[in-house]
C-alpha cells in the first residue's frame, strides 16, 4: 500500500524518503521470497537475517537524518553504527538451521530507542508546523508501533514455540497485522507530502 502511494506520487529517492522507499521495497521482496521458500519447505533463515540487518541499516541512516542530535554530536552516530556492527557480528555466529528471534528483538529495541529520541526532540523543540502535517512523524510512529509490539513477540518467540505454548502460525498472523498497521501509518505519511520539492 505505501509503495503504491510512493510510486504514484513520485516520492522515491529524494532526501530521507529514499530510505523509507528502500525499506519498503526490501520488505516486499524478501518477505515474498521467504513465504515462497517456506511453502516449498526450503530453509529461508539467511533471508530473514538479511532482512533484519538491512532494515536496521536503512532505518539507522533514516534516523541519523531526522534526529538533530545525530547531526550535532558525532558520538551519537558512532554509537548507532556500533550497534549495527554488533548485530552483524552476532548474526555471523547465529545458527542458520532454525529461526532465531534474538536478532529481531535486538533490532526492535534499537528502533524503539531511535523513535523515542525522535519524539523527545519533538517535545523539547516543537516546530511551527503542526506535527500531524509532518510525513516523518507518521513514519516514525509507524516504526515505533511495529517494533515495540513485535519486540514482545520476538523476545518470547523461542519460549512460546519450543514449549508449544502457542501456535507459530498465530504468532506470524499477529506479526502481519502489526506490520499492516505500520504500513497504514507510512501511507498517511506519504499522503502528507504536498509537494515533490518537499524532502525534509
Amino acid at each position: 500500500m505505501p509503495l503504491v502511494i510512493c510510486l504514484q506520487r513520485g516520492f522515491i529517492i529524494k532526501g530521507v524518503y529514499k530510505y523509507i522507499f528502500l525499506y519498503l521495497l526490501i520488505q516486499l521482496i524478501l518477505n515474498s521470497v521467504c513465504s515462497i521458500l517456506a511453502a516449498e519447505k526450503v530453509n529461508n533463515i539467511l533471508l530473514y537475517q538479511t532482512n533484519c540487518l538491512t532494515s536496521l541499516v536503512l532505518l539507522t541512516l533514516f534516523f541519523n537524518e531526522v534526529i538533530p542530535a545525530f547531526k550535532k554530536h558525532k558520538w551519537f552516530k558512532i554509537l548507532s553504527w556500533s550497534l549495527v556492527t554488533l548485530l552483524t557480528a552476532y548474526m555471523f555466529f547465529e545458527k542458520k538451521s532454525s529461526f532465531n528471534s534474538h536478532s529481531f528483538s535486538y533490532t526492535g529495541l534499537i528502533i524503539v530507542m531511535y523513535s523515542l529520541l525522535y519524539f523527545y526532540n519533538k517535545i523539547a523543540h516543537p516546530s511551527l508546523t503542526k506535527i500531524t502535517k509532518e510525513p516523518v512523524f507518521w513514519f516514525v510512529t509507524g516504526f515505533f508501533i511495529y517494533y515495540s509490539a513485535t519486540f514482545m513477540i520476538f523476545v518470547s518467540y523461542g519460549v512460546l514455540t519450543e514449549e508449544q505454548k502457542i501456535d507459530v502460525n498465530l504468532l506470524w498472523r499477529l506479526h502481519n497485522i502489526i506490520f499492516f498497521i505500520m504500513c497504514v501509518y507510512i501511507s498517511v505519511g506519504y499522503l502528507c507530502i504536498t509537494s515533490r520539492k518537499t524532502y525534509y
